[in-house]
């Protein structure tokens, strides 16, 4: 639905890097529409163009309507990919004329907080649901692997075998829960 409303419009981008060509030359926030004559209406867009040009190129940058021109830097880290020098890179939204004239300018933007909100709680059911699934013994996933394992027919037999082995695959999950939470942390 927020497809329907907005239209990609430029690059917005909120802060620039020192070190670069750049950070003397354009404005500390803004919107890129275009480099070298090329329309940037998206960040792919922005992407491609970098891709295919080389460090130490000159482009002219057209930033909120005025145009700058800027020596391209190597990426800090590859250095040969080409670098703007500019941070919090995303593409910037602008409600289309239709739309603005029907609803104005401020409200079709509710649109895409719901559409936004809607994808975090999509990503926390998910993740919540997944989890709920992990053979541990509190989880759903625990007491149906433990009745799955229990119910076999090599189980009837041996029940405590069956028994040691869910608590070892218990234990085993358990620990790589936590070193997926904390390992990073200790690898640092």
């Amino acid at each position: 639905m927020a497809s329907m409303v907005f239209t990609p419009a430029g690059v917005v981008y909120e802060g620039k890097m020192n070190g670069t060509y750049a950070y003397g030359i354009i404005p500390e926030k803004g919107v890129i529409t275009s480099i070298n004559g090329t329309n940037i209406t998206s960040f792919l867009d922005l992407h491609k163009f970098l891709m295919n040009a080389s460090p130490n190129d000159t482009v002219s940058i057209v930033i909120n309507g005025n145009s700058y021109e800027v020596t391209l830097s190597s990426s800090p880290e590859n250095s040969s990919r080409t670098f703007i020098g500019i941070l919090n890179v995303k593409t910037h939204l602008e409600v289309k004329p239709k739309i603005r004239e029907f609803l104005g300018g401020k409200l079709p933007y509710a649109v895409l907080y719901l559409a936004t909100l809607f994808n975090w709680l999509f990503i926390l059911n998910i993740g919540i649901g997944v989890a709920n699934l992990l053979p541990l013994r509190p989880l759903d996933g625990g007491f149906m692997a433990r009745e799955v394992m229990l119910k076999s027919r090599f189980a009837i037999r041996r029940r405590e075998l069956m028994e040691t082995t869910f608590r070892l695959l218990e234990l085993m999950v358990l620990v790589l829960f936590f070193i997926n939470i904390f390992g990073p942390h200790f690898l640092r």
